[in-house]
């Protein structure tokens, strides 16, 4: 059966009667910013594309959190984001590859609600629909595409954006150069190579 529809929780904890959504839009990359948000560098001026995963982890640990791995029994739940002083703010966190939509959010947050964790952060990769993010964060669900965490770190000091994005390159580098290694290894043993994840 599909999942059901995100429906807010009411002061009393009962679910709110469903709102209809509007038509699913792609969200496309966001112009150029005005102030500091013009000096964040994008894509095109990165000698490589800055996953959103690594962008989002960054922000999130510059905001007071840290990564733990989550068990592989709680998958597609990546890591657990915990608040350095209040537990009721940690997230599970997932990434996803493919478009975002608001029933798969909804899938997701379930699962995370089953896994004993009541927020969840979800890193788009492959973008999501135009005002879901808006929609899902009243829900415990903050929801980033590549547009969506630019904007975020356009807003704030523009050293601190810096530094948010040289430890998000720095380990985008990292994950490259360990993947490529690995892939080596395989190849010198005569292994195929794992399918690519989209």
């Amino acid at each position: 059966m599909p999942p059901a529809p995100l429906k807010p929780a009411t002061a009393a904890g009962q679910p709110a009667a469903p709102r209809a959504a509007p038509a699913a839009m792609p969200r496309r990359p966001a112009g150029p910013l005005a102030g500091a948000a013009a000096a964040v560098p994008t894509p095109a001026e990165n000698q490589f594309r800055i996953p959103v995963r690594e962008l989002v982890l960054a922000w999130f640990e510059a905001r007071g959190y840290r990564a733990s791995v989550a068990f592989a029994d709680a998958r597609p739940i990546e890591l657990i984001l915990q608040h350095r002083k209040d537990q009721e703010r940690n997230y599970a966190f997932v990434v996803e590859r493919a478009f975002v939509t608001s029933e798969r959010a909804s899938s997701l947050l379930a699962h995370a609600r089953a896994s004993g964790l009541p927020r969840l952060l979800i890193a788009a990769e492959g973008g999501t629909e135009e005002d879901l993010p808006k929609r899902v964060q009243r829900l415990g669900i903050r929801l980033f595409d590549e547009p969506g965490i630019r904007a975020q770190l356009g807003r704030i000091d523009i050293r601190v954006a810096a530094k948010i994005i040289a430890v998000a390159r720095g380990r985008a580098l990292a994950r490259r150069t360990a993947a490529a290694a690995h892939s080596q290894q395989l190849l010198r043993r005569g292994n195929p190579l794992p399918a690519a994840k989209l």
